[in-house]
C-alpha cells in the first residue's frame, strides 16, 4: 500500500476513535438490553465495529490486513462473547426457578400443616370411662358426644369458610400486586431498550456522515474502498435498528 497523506492519516485516526466509541456502546447496551433479540443484534454489531476498528488500524499501520480474515476473527469473538452471556443468563434463570420451587414447597407444606391442625379431631375418650356408669350414663355420654361433635363440626365448618374467604382475598390482592409489578417492569424494560435504540440510531447517522467526508478526501484507492465498505455496514446497522424499532412499535414515521 502506498504511503498515506497527512490528511488521510488524520481522517483515519478520527474514524478509529469513532469505531472505539461504537464498540463500547454496542457492547454495553447488549449487556443491558432486556429483549433477547435486541441483545443478539447489539452483540453482532459490536463484532462488526471491532472488524472496522481492526481494518482502519491496519491501514494506519500500513499492513493492509485482509478484510475477510479480520471480519471472520472479530465476528467469532463477538459470537463467543454473546454465547457466554447467554449461558450465564440461563444459569441465573435456572437458579431462580430452583429457589422459587423450594419457596413454593415450603409454603405448601406450611399450609398443609395448618389445615391439618384446623380440621383435626380431638382424641376420643377412653373406652370404659363412660361405659362403666351404666345404661343412663352411656346414653347421656352418647348424647353429649353427639352434641359436642355437632357443635364442634359447625365451628370447624365456619372457620374453614372464613379461612377460605380470607385466602381468596389475599390471593387476589397478591395477584393484582404481582401483575402491576410485572407491568411496570416490562414498561421500564421496553422504555430502556427504546432509548438505547434511539441513541445508536443517531450514532450511526453521525458515523455514516463522517465516513462520507473521509471517502471524498481519500486519495489512496485501497483506503477509499475500505472506507466505502465500512460506511455501507454503518448504514446497514442503522437500517436494521430502524426496522427493529418499527416492528416493536417504538418508532412509527408519520
Amino acid at each position: 500500500m502506498s504511503r498515506l497523506t497527512q490528511k488521510e492519516r488524520m481522517l483515519l485516526q478520527d474514524q478509529l476513535s469513532h469505531e472505539q466509541i461504537c464498540i463500547t456502546k454496542y457492547s454495553g447496551y447488549a449487556a443491558r438490553a432486556k429483549d433477547p433479540e435486541l441483545k443478539k443484534l447489539f452483540y453482532e454489531f459490536a463484532a462488526d465495529e471491532q472488524q472496522h476498528y481492526d481494518t482502519i488500524n491496519s491501514l494506519l499501520q500500513g499492513t493492509g490486513q485482509s478484510q475477510t480474515q479480520t471480519q471472520y476473527q472479530s465476528r467469532g469473538q463477538g459470537q463467543g462473547q454473546f454465547q457466554g452471556q447467554s449461558q450465564v443468563g440461563m444459569q441465573q434463570s435456572g437458579t431462580q426457578h430452583f429457589v422459587a420451587g423450594q419457596s413454593g414447597s415450603q409454603q405448601g407444606g406450611m399450609q398443609h400443616q395448618y389445615t391439618a391442625q384446623a380440621t383435626g379431631h380431638q382424641a376420643p375418650p377412653q373406652a370404659g370411662a363412660w361405659q362403666s356408669t351404666g345404661g343412663q350414663g352411656a346414653a347421656a355420654g352418647q348424647n353429649w358426644m353427639s352434641e359436642s361433635r355437632t357443635i364442634y363440626g359447625g365451628q370447624i365448618s365456619q372457620g374453614n369458610q372464613q379461612a377460605a374467604q380470607q385466602g381468596t382475598q389475599q390471593g387476589t390482592q397478591q395477584g393484582m400486586q404481582h401483575g402491576a409489578q410485572q407491568g411496570a417492569q416490562h414498561a421500564m424494560a421496553t422504555s430502556d431498550d427504546k432509548s438505547m435504540c434511539e441513541d445508536m440510531l443517531m450514532t450511526e447517522k453521525y458515523i455514516s456522515g463522517t465516513y462520507d467526508t473521509a471517502v471524498f478526501e481519500a486519495t489512496n484507492p485501497q483506503v477509499r474502498q475500505a472506507l466505502q465498505h465500512i460506511q455501507k455496514d454503518e448504514q446497514t446497522h442503522g437500517e436494521r435498528i430502524f426496522k427493529y424499532m418499527q416492528q416493536k412499535g417504538m418508532y412509527q414515521p408519520q
